[in-house]
């Protein structure tokens, strides 16, 4: 999953860099931070995943998923700050582009988790 969250954010990273042409770095900057924030949270969601299995203490998952969601809310709070409070010329549109760095890995932990499960399907059945 950190592999292909890897490629993913390359190949955003690079279809920001459009912005630069433009003179606008806030989209690569906004696009860089949401990637790796997201690659952050892939992170802890394993993590999270694995001490409720080896501990089974489920307040352990939920300290990790308030994790995820502080740093995700943090980050953006953090680039909306500095894109319209502190009127930071660089940081313009990084808010937005945070967001396009941030949601297409949903989509890679969701699809990588349905192949998953549906090859413990097909062990489990004996295919």
């Amino acid at each position: 999953m950190l592999l292909l969250a890897g490629v993913v954010s390359i190949v955003l990273i690079g279809l920001s860099c459009i912005g630069l042409a433009f003179n606008q770095p806030g989209w690569l900057i906004g696009v860089s931070i949401g990637s790796v924030v997201e690659i952050i949270c892939i992170v802890l969601l394993y993590k999270g995943s694995s001490e409720i299995l080896k501990n089974e203490k489920p307040g352990l998952f939920l300290l990790f998923y308030m994790l995820r969601m502080v740093l995700f809310v943090g980050t953006v709070l953090g680039l909306v700050l500095l894109q319209y409070k502190a009127n930071i010329e660089v940081f313009n549109y990084s808010f937005w582009g945070a967001l396009i760095g941030y949601t297409p890995m949903q989509a890679v932990v969701i699809v990588t988790t349905l192949l998953h499960s549906r090859n413990q399907n097909k062990v489990n059945k004996g295919e």
